[in-house]
């Protein structure tokens, strides 16, 4: 990419090249949470259960926790109700005898945003311990509507490694981390799970990894820096076809153009970096400075609240 001459773009420009360059992958949330997995290499009364599937479903039943994503990126490893223990006591019951899934509430499954998801990560995260054991075991479930999934939880973060994996905690937020990999897709993302995970709050910067170890996504800023690229364009366009424009609405056009440039040129870095699959420590380190220091350019000239 040549950003010294994308950064010479008009924001007319601009706005037609990032456009057509925006397209992404649907099953990659980031370059180092990768979701990329083969799942023909999964025998397929294992693999992960797809919409169709799930609308084909009776209402409850049981079903094989592996063919199940987890809505949370970590839990704690204890139930909310000490009584019943351990996400591992769980597992080593439900993998001695399976009938035990019977005493189990059911877990909650249902769509959001084309995927299906399971909304008790504890229950699931033992199923998948206790089938890495026994692989006869299943979770009762019950499907939930388009409704009851929006009540139950909004996902507003993309799932490290899309639901596969989920961090277990030692002892609450910000504590020691066990990585769990739903284990029929263990063989393939261990490598890149291991590889970016920090399990140890010692050797985290929480300002590039979440409170569970996980790399942070910056998706959603990049989402933010779209919208008000939208917003900026918007306004100059307002702003063209105007018959007359004052003298200081002129220099306000001139002043969005310049930022315009600013903008086309970083924000199709921040793509390019957040999608590298060679995106180390260091350059996660620059780009998140990268965007800060975009922010910072918006707010410079006022536009860190543009209006519809």
């Amino acid at each position: 990419m040549n950003y010294k001459r994308n950064a010479t773009r008009s924001l007319d420009d601009s706005i037609v090249f990032l456009s057509s360059k925006r397209k992404v992958k649907e099953t990659s949330d980031s370059s180092e949470c990768s979701s990329e997995v083969l799942h023909e290499k999964v025998t397929k009364s294992f693999r992960l259960l797809t919409r169709d599937e799930f609308e084909k479903l009776p209402a409850k039943g049981s079903i094989s926790p592996v063919r199940l994503r987890t809505a949370q990126g970590g839990i704690n490893k204890e139930f909310r109700d000490d009584s019943k223990g351990s996400v591992e006591d769980l597992a080593k019951k439900l993998s001695s005898n399976p009938d035990y899934a019977d005493k189990v509430p059911r877990i909650q499954l249902g769509i959001y945003k084309g995927r299906v998801w399971s909304f008790n990560t504890r229950r699931v995260v033992a199923g998948w311990l206790a089938w890495g054991e026994n692989n006869k075991v299943e979770l009762r479930y019950e499907k939930l509507s388009s409704h009851e999934v929006e009540k139950a939880l909004h996902i507003k973060d993309k799932r490290p490694f899309a639901g596969l994996v989920t961090a277990m905690r030692m002892g609450g937020k910000r504590s020691e981390t066990m990585a769990i990999i739903n284990p029929v897709y263990k063989d393939q993302l261990s490598e890149n799970v291991f590889k970016v995970f920090k399990p140890y709050p010692s050797e985290r910067n929480y300002d590039l990894v979440d409170e569970n170890g996980f790399p942070k996504s910056f998706e959603r800023k990049l989402d933010k820096a779209k919208k008000r690229f939208d917003m900026l364009a918007k306004r100059v366009e307002d702003l063209k076809v105007r018959d007359h424009l004052s003298d200081s609405k002129k220099e306000e056009l001139a002043a969005l153009k310049e930022v315009g440039k600013h903008v086309a040129k970083t924000y199709e870095k921040f793509k390019a970096d957040i999608k590298s699959t060679d995106t180390t420590l260091d350059k996660r380190i620059i780009l998140k400075v990268g965007i800060d220091a975009f922010e910072d350019t918006l707010r410079k000239y006022d536009l860190w609240k543009i209006e519809d």
